[in-house]
């Protein structure tokens, strides 16, 4: 049986057990040692080094596939631990890398890294780049996935003990969006937080102002616990923050506020004001009815009933005109005067004014034609909301027809 072994030429070394000398086959093989130490030593391989290989080279006890030029290192059993595939791409646990450059896979299962990337000594640069330049490229540059339905990781997960950012996306100019290691999310201005298929709401800043802007269906603004407010504060000049309005509460109800102090408030059929609500201009609160009129507080005068007609018949029992009229009365104010406009069929007529636990004089002047006249109301002795109700009394069976009826608080 002969065995070959390399020498400085190149050439074959071969003994034979049968025909060579054993003595010079000794020194022979010794010599032959040492010079593949020294080829060895000269390649570069030891506890040191690394290992180069030519284009033809194949690593000790690996193996190359002729059809596809292909190389591989294997373990002392055979299982085939990096494959290079004539393409240049390499695998790692992979025997057909042919889709990715560097394509690993651990079928193993326990707590350990498919990729491991440490960059202790590096101080530029990234420790992970990934890089696409292709026009035609309509995939993802990074793409993770996980296919299996009990994993209960996270599907990205990073950690950072530095001050630098946590997540920062930016185009081809600026930075467009970015997390800080406090957890602070930064939409940067004139960009859109789009929310709902259609983008029906969207959130942005411009540099000046915030908008909030809904394009599809309602609005809602709700707070869901039990007796709270939804509150809205503002900055005044000096950069003091004044509340301007609540809404909610254990009953529900909106205050509204004037330089951080409450003026008014909705009460149970009514509007309760903290100072009188005067209204500029000529402008008048107006409601064609003769009953249930509800007049803001510190209105001076108003319109109880219109100009349309309204016929009372009357008889020597009185009977309401206008019943249970609510009107407000500042606590400054000293009367109360109801104008009439009427007239009677025939003969008299007695008219009177009632606010509150207060009664006007009695008018009897009214005639056959169209008249006005008016009743007037001490007031001074009441104050804040109270009923007003005008009646009426006449001398036999008459009609009485009333086109307007007003008042004024003076």
């Amino acid at each position: 049986m002969a065995t070959n072994f390399p020498t400085d030429d190149l050439t074959t070394l071969q003994l034979d057990a049968a025909t060579d000398d054993p003595s010079q086959a000794r020194v022979e093989l010794l010599a032959a040692v040492q010079k593949i130490q020294a080829i060895i030593a000269a390649t570069g391989i030891g506890a040191n080094h690394s290992l180069k290989l030519d284009s033809n080279a194949d690593i000790p006890n690996g193996t190359r596939s002729a059809g596809t030029v292909s190389k591989s290192i294997q373990d002392d059993y055979s299982s085939i631990l990096i494959t290079i595939s004539n393409s240049g791409n390499v695998g790692i646990g992979d025997t057909t890398p042919t889709k990715a450059k560097l394509k690993v896979f651990d079928a193993a299962s326990g707590t350990k890294h498919g990729i491991s990337v440490d960059s202790e000594a590096q101080t530029t640069g990234h420790t992970i780049y990934a890089y696409s330049n292709s026009p035609a490229h309509t995939g993802n540059v990074l793409h993770a996935r996980e296919d299996n339905v009990d994993a209960t990781g996270a599907l990205i997960y990073g950690r950072h003990d530095g001050t630098g950012k946590l997540l920062s996306l930016n185009n081809a100019t600026s930075e467009l969006f970015s997390i800080d290691n406090s957890g602070n999310v930064r939409l940067f201005n004139n960009k859109f937080l789009y929310l709902g298929t259609s983008n029906g709401l969207r959130l942005s800043h411009t540099g000046t102002s915030s908008e909030i802007l809904s394009y599809t269906g309602g609005f809602f603004i709700q707070n869901l616990a039990n007796s709270q407010l939804i509150t809205y504060y503002t900055r005044d000049s000096g950069g003091t923050d004044r509340i301007n309005m609540t809404m909610g509460g254990a009953i529900p109800s909106v205050k509204i506020f004037y330089n951080g102090t409450k003026e008014g408030e909705t009460l149970s059929g009514s509007l309760d004001g903290t100072n009188d609500i005067t209204i500029a201009g000529s402008t008048e609160i107006v409601k064609e009815s003769k009953v249930d009129w509800a007049n803001a507080g510190g209105i001076s005068q108003g319109i109880i009933a219109g100009n349309s007609t309204e016929s009372h018949s009357l008889t020597t029992s009185s009977i309401l005109i206008h019943s249970s009229i609510r009107i407000y009365i500042p606590v400054n104010a000293n009367f109360i005067e109801v104008e009439f406009f009427a007239k009677i069929s025939a003969g008299t007529v007695n008219v009177n004014v009632e606010v509150g636990t207060e009664v006007g004089s009695i008018i009897s002047s009214f005639t056959t034609s169209y008249v006005s006249r008016t009743m007037t109301v001490d007031i001074t002795a009441i104050s804040g909301w109270q009923n007003l109700q005008i009646r009426a009394v006449a001398d036999s069976t008459r009609t009485l027809n009333v086109q307007g009826t007003s008042y004024r608080i003076i």
